[in-house]
C-alpha cells in the first residue's frame, strides 16, 4: 500500500523480489504508484508465507532513476519474474525499479501462536 497526494490509501498488487537484504518490485514510471511513492515513501505490503502465518512489512521506498542501476538489477533478476514481460527493457521509460528497505516485520499465525516482530538493529 502507498499513500496517495490526497492522504488515501491505494493498494495495488506487488511480487516483490529479495536480493541485497533489500525486497524489490517494479512497476510503471507514469503509474499512480510511481507518483506516490515519490511523494510518500512509507509503504506497507502484506502476504501469506505459509499456509498458517501471514507477513506484514512496512518499508522505505527509493526509486531506481539511474537507468546504468537499472540495468544492473535487470540482469541481476532480482524480481521474481521476467520484467520483459512488462517492459521492452532495462532502457524502457517505463521501467522503473523500485528498492524497499525493511523497518519493520511482523509474523502472524493464522490460529493460536504468539506474534513475532522485528526491526532493524
Amino acid at each position: 500500500a502507498t499513500v496517495g497526494a490526497d492522504g488515501r490509501p491505494h493498494v495495488a498488487f506487488v511480487s516483490p523480489g529479495w536480493a541485497d537484504e533489500r525486497l524489490w518490485i517494479s512497476t510503471f514510471a507514469s503509474s499512480r504508484k510511481a507518483s506516490n511513492l515519490r511523494s510518500h515513501p512509507e509503504v506497507a505490503l502484506t502476504c501469506t508465507a505459509t499456509p498458517e502465518t501471514n507477513v506484514l512489512i512496512r518499508a522505505t521506498a527509493r526509486p531506481v532513476d539511474n537507468r546504468t542501476e537499472t540495468a544492473r538489477l535487470w540482469d541481476a533478476g532480482v524480481l521474481p519474474y521476467d520484467p520483459g514481460a512488462f517492459f521492452s527493457g532495462p532502457a524502457d521509460p517505463e521501467a522503473l525499479f523500485v528498492e524497499l528497505v525493511p523497518t519493520m516485520a511482523s509474523i502472524h499465525p493464522l490460529g493460536p501462536g504468539p506474534t513475532r516482530r522485528w526491526r532493524p538493529r
